[in-house]
Order: C-alpha cells, then sequence, then structure tokens
C-alpha cells in the first residue's frame, strides 16, 4: 500500500463544510479518484487554525500521485478562496498496519 498525505493551510474549514462539492462528496474529488486503480481509501482531517489533511491510500505509488495531480488541479478549479494555498505532499509505503478484528 502507499499512501499520500496532502497538508492545506489557510484553510476555510467553515466554508468547505458547506459546499455540496467538496473534496470527500462523491461528486467531487473522491468520486474522481475512487475510480483510479489500486484505490483503498480517503481521510479527510481539520487540523484545527485553518489546517486540513487528506489522505489517500492506493496500492502502488503511480496511482497515488496521479491522485495528487488532479486534487491539485480539482482544489485550483473548484476550491478558489477555500483551499487558497497549494497543499505539502508527503508520502510512502506502508511499512505495517493494523486494522479491526471482526
Amino acid at each position: 500500500m502507499y499512501v499520500t498525505v496532502r497538508r492545506y493551510d489557510g484553510v476555510d474549514i467553515e466554508q468547505l463544510q458547506q459546499r455540496s462539492d467538496t473534496p470527500a462528496r462523491e461528486g467531487g474529488l473522491v468520486g474522481l479518484i475512487s475510480t483510479y486503480p489500486g484505490f483503498m481509501g480517503y481521510y479527510m482531517v481539520d487540523l484545527g487554525d485553518g489546517g486540513l489533511m487528506t489522505i489517500s491510500i492506493f496500492m502502488d505509488q503511480v496511482e497515488a500521485e496521479m491522485s495528487n495531480e488532479t486534487a491539485v488541479e480539482w482544489a485550483k478549479e473548484h476550491m478558489q478562496g477555500i483551499l487558497p494555498n497549494p497543499p505539502e505532499i508527503t508520502g510512502g509505503y506502508v511499512l505495517r498496519h493494523a486494522n479491526p478484528q471482526s
């Protein structure tokens, strides 16, 4: 698994939550990247003080990096004023993970 983390600063969280096409909505960014091969999950985290972190999980690095490019372009087109700054992007292969037992 490969995880990418995008950190945005200066985010208007209140306005983000009011938008119907936010990245986490089906018709938004997640609707796009969830169709990419190897998609495993997406999380959006409010860090407080205008900080926002998104986490995308894919099977491979290629798909994860493709989702980063899509996310940056999508934010420029759809989130002007809400996501005023480009994200800081980091990523890497998962070395260990745990899931709850059923």
